[in-house]
């Protein structure tokens, strides 16, 4: 999933959520940055929700 942001100082803000080790993190970091062609960026981590499927999701949050 991509997210982005528009600041009130007009900057752009995007965000990368993925389900993925290191590795993945990584590459999908920096090609992230490649693509935008920015040489800032910072990973910070959020508790995903937990579930196993859709029918799961929906039977823990609705």
């Amino acid at each position: 999933m991509v997210g982005a942001i528009i600041t009130d100082d007009d900057k752009l803000i995007m965000s990368l959520t993925f389900d993925g080790d290191k590795e993945i993190e990584k590459k999908y970091f920096n090609k992230l940055k490649c693509i935008l062609n920015s040489e800032i960026g910072i990973i910070s981590y959020v508790n995903p929700t937990e579930y196993e499927n859709g029918k799961d999701f929906v039977l823990k949050y609705v």
